[in-house]
C-alpha cells in the first residue's frame, strides 16, 4: 500500500476472493461437485473479514471456462474463440457449498449483513489470451482480431447480464472489476470500453473499473504522455 496517492487518481483496494481455492485441496483442484465450507462458515469468514477492516470483496472469475460458480439459468452454448473449445464439455456448476447453498447468493447475502461491498470479475469469456494477444496487434482494422473482440464481448456480456438477472439487486452487489492482463491502455480499451458501457447501460448506478497492472502504459507512440486512469 503505498505512503501516499496522486489525488486525481480513483484507487480502490478490496479482498481478492477466488472461488476456486475453495476447491482447492494441497493446491490442487478438487473434482468434488461441492465446495467444502457450508453458507454458515461463508458468513462466519466473512464477519471475520470485517472484523479487521476488509469492506470490499472482489469476487474474482465467477465464470471459469465451462465453469459456474453459481446456479446459471443460461445455457452458454455458445463458443467465443472458434479455435477453442469452450463449452463443448458439459457446463459445470461448482458454485455449490457443503450445504446445498448457492456460493455467490451466499456472499451477497453475509455481505449485505456485514456491510460488506462485492464486485465481481469480468474477463474476456471464450479467449483467456484476448487481451495479452491486444498488444501484438498494430492494426485495429484486423479481421481476426475484430471478430476474436467481438465474440468475446458477447460471450462476457451473456455472461454479465446472467449473473446481474439473478443477483443484481442484492444490496451488496455494488459493481464489476474488468480483470485486463493487458499493457497497453489504448489496446485495452477496444474491448474494455464496449463492455463497459453494456454494463452501465445494465444499471448505472453500479460501478465499472478496470484491473491495470503496474506497468500498463500509453502504446499509441506519444512520448511523455501520461495514462490518467478515470472511472469507466
Amino acid at each position: 500500500i503505498p505512503d501516499s496517492l496522486p489525488k486525481d487518481r480513483p484507487y480502490f483496494q478490496a479482498l481478492r476472493f477466488d472461488p476456486e481455492l475453495l476447491h482447492r485441496t494441497n493446491g490442487t483442484v478438487s473434482t468434488k461437485p461441492r465446495m467444502g465450507i457450508s453458507k454458515a462458515d461463508l458468513s462466519e469468514l466473512l464477519q471475520k473479514w470485517r472484523a479487521i477492516g476488509i469492506a470490499e470483496i472482489f469476487v474474482t472469475n465467477p465464470v471459469r471456462e465451462n465453469t459456474f460458480y453459481y446456479k446459471t439459468k443460461s445455457s452458454f452454448s455458445y463458443k467465443a474463440f472458434p479455435e477453442g473449445n469452450l463449452f463443448e464439455s458439459e457446463k459445470q456448476n461448482k458454485g455449490v457449498l457443503s450445504d446445498g447453498s448457492d456460493f455467490i447468493e451466499s456472499v451477497l447475502d453475509a455481505a449485505r449483513i456485514y456491510n460488506i461491498k462485492v464486485f465481481f470479475g469480468l474477463f474476456p469469456l471464450g479467449d483467456p489470451s484476448l487481451l495479452t494477444d491486444l498488444d501484438l496487434y498494430e492494426s485495429e482494422q484486423d479481421s481476426e482480431l475484430k471478430n476474436r473482440i467481438k465474440n468475446a464481448l458477447r460471450a462476457t456480456e451473456k455472461q454479465a447480464r446472467d449473473l446481474f438477472d439473478q443477483h443484481g439487486k442484492k444490496e451488496a452487489f455494488s459493481g464489476w472489476i474488468l480483470s485486463s492482463p493487458s499493457r497497453c491502455i489504448e489496446q485495452n480499451k477496444k474491448f474494455s470500453s464496449p463492455l463497459a458501457k453494456f454494463l452501465k447501460e445494465l444499471d448505472g448506478r453500479k460501478a465499472v473499473m478496470l484491473s491495470l497492472f503496474p506497468e500498463t502504459k500509453d502504446c499509441s507512440g506519444k512520448e511523455n504522455q501520461e495514462i490518467t486512469l478515470k472511472k469507466l
